[in-house]
């Protein structure tokens, strides 16, 4: 288990969503873990053989560190991917940014994490650098929420978030109503404009929506390895169209994957096959999700 940046040892504003905040820590602990393994201070080895997994944020690290393995091969030869990579489970994973996720922050009124896309906000920024004061992208109400964001102290789902009960509790809001109107009118003329002809024909002022566009980790070529969805049918936060879309982008690619890559829904398990598995589940909680996932998680990686 990585210790991402802005959590235990390290200082500073988590890289939330940001691929190579997640993929680097995740890539350098398992170098670590390997090399921890070949020491005369532990009494355990390693097969180096591997999984990569996780759930909701974890799931996208866990897309974020498998785009970047196989992607740039010729920086992991010492991890020899072909032998021991042995499968990807992402559960729940927002893989898919730039159209689903930004409809989330853009379309949908009563989506109750509104505190997500300024967390994204303000890691971009922290990241890239895209505006000198990133208050200023924020209606008034809110810009003092940006110091608890930076705080280290606040809990993202309890402190933050129930600052923005407004927006959850108001059906004529959305969560891009956070920010001000011009900032709105640029994510969202953008967001219109990408998913057109999944192009972004005008650069943005903060360009923002092109980091967003930059951070998709759905659209990728999975290579030999076995890769297993996990995400209830019904996940309101994260919706099953990110998995959808990223089995559907992976299986455009030709690549003829060894196992299955699936799309799991409540209640069922799974079935190998070569192509998606869409079912109805009734299961409508992001948590219970969780659950769901583990279980079945184990059962795979076994």
């Amino acid at each position: 288990m990585p210790d991402h940046l802005g959590f235990g040892a390290s200082d500073g504003l988590h890289p939330y969503i940001v691929a190579n905040g997640y993929s680097y820590p995740s890539i350098d602990a398992l170098r670590a873990a390997k090399n921890f393994a070949n020491t005369n201070e532990v009494t355990f080895t390693l097969s180096n053989k591997f999984i990569i997994t996780g759930y909701s944020g974890g799931g996208y690290a866990t897309m974020a560190t498998h785009k970047e393995l196989v992607t740039n091969p010729s920086n992991y030869t010492d991890l020899d991917l072909a032998t021991n990579l042995k499968g990807v489970i992402p559960g729940a994973p927002p893989s898919n940014l730039s159209t689903v996720m930004a409809g989330q922050l853009i379309n949908v009124a009563d989506y109750t994490r509104p505190d997500y896309g300024p967390y994204i906000l303000l890691s971009y920024n922290d990241t890239y650098n895209l505006v000198s004061d990133v208050k200023t992208l924020f209606k008034t109400e809110y810009q003092s929420i940006v110091d608890d964001f930076y705080s280290g102290t606040k809990s993202l789902s309890t402190d933050i978030l129930s600052q923005f009960s407004t927006i959850i509790s108001d059906s004529s809001e959305y969560p891009v109503d956070i920010f001000t109107d011009s900032f709105k009118t640029e994510l969202s003329t953008a967001y219109t404009d990408y998913n057109a002809d999944m192009n972004l024909g005008t650069p943005t002022s903060t360009g923002f929506f092109e980091k967003i566009i930059e951070n998709d980790v759905y659209n990728y070529d999975p290579g030999l390895t076995p890769v297993f969805f996990l995400h209830l049918y019904q996940d309101p936060i994260v919706p099953i169209t990110t998995t959808q879309s990223a089995a559907q982008a992976m299986l455009s690619h030709g690549t003829a994957i060894q196992g299955a890559t699936l799309a799991i829904l409540d209640p069922h398990l799974y079935a190998t096959t070569s192509s998606p598995i869409y079912t109805n589940g009734t299961l409508a909680d992001h948590s219970t999700g969780l659950v769901f996932y583990h279980l079945v998680m184990q059962g795979l990686a076994n």
